[in-house]
């Protein structure tokens, strides 16, 4: 799968967009791109998204009572892309995409029906759809950095194109496994992945009606992960 997003053009232009919703979010993104000289071509976009969220926190002294947002969203996103004629049939492309996403709503645990005998009761946890309760942090992170090379040849057969990446993608899960405010057990995981990858396509186009695509492609990944479980104190 080959994803090609808006490359840089050779006139000015951008656009810058905004919006407010319910549980306070607010967005906002845009780009603006553009010729630096008269071979090199610049893209920079970004986006940012907040939120409260749609779950409120219960009061731990009385539950009928909300002191605040469970689950805030944040997002962040940077692109940046810069084109280059080498020479009249050599291009370079050169990226760098930044990327950030925390929304910990997918791990509530706050126990409604079915509720253990374990798991305490009264003002120690929530007990409405929409609140939860917990007293360590419920947080699921994700930051990645790209970065991509693109060299294009157009030859007097056909176009020869290479594709280099690298990414690192660096994840935070903080949750409170018991969903009350009784210290009973709660996790930490964090994980770390690195990807390179390199692609080499060469498209044929000098015979009538039929073209002809050669290729390899080679990725590597590695990911390195940490858990942890605690019990109550």
């Amino acid at each position: 799968i080959l994803v090609n997003t808006l490359r840089p053009s050779d006139t000015f232009g951008g656009k810058v967009e905004g919006s407010y919703a319910s549980f306070n979010e607010r967005r906002a993104s845009g780009y603006v791109m553009g010729p630096i000289s008269e071979r090199a071509r610049v893209m920079v976009a970004g986006a940012v998204r907040d939120s409260d969220g749609h779950i409120r926190m219960t009061d731990p002294t009385d539950v009928n009572r909300k002191r605040g947002h469970a689950t805030p969203i944040e997002q962040r996103a940077l692109r940046t892309k810069l084109e280059y004629d080498l020479t009249p049939d050599l291009q370079a492309t050169l990226a760098y995409n930044y990327a950030f996403s925390s929304d910990g709503s997918g791990l509530l645990f706050t126990p409604f029906d079915y509720v253990s005998a374990a798991i305490p009761g009264g003002n120690a946890r929530a007990t409405k759809l929409g609140t939860a309760s917990y007293n360590h942090d419920t947080i699921a992170s994700t930051e990645t950095q790209e970065y991509t090379l693109k060299l294009a040849w157009n030859t007097p057969i056909g176009t020869l194109t290479s594709y280099t990446g690298y990414a690192d993608r660096y994840h935070e899960i903080f949750r409170d496994s018991d969903g009350t405010y009784v210290d009973l057990g709660y996790g930490v995981n964090y994980a770390d992945q690195f990807t390179f990858q390199q692609a080499v396509d060469f498209v044929v186009d000098v015979w009538d009606r039929v073209d002809l695509v050669i290729g390899g492609f080679y990725l590597t990944d590695k990911n390195w992960i940490d858990y942890e479980i605690y019990g109550a104190n």
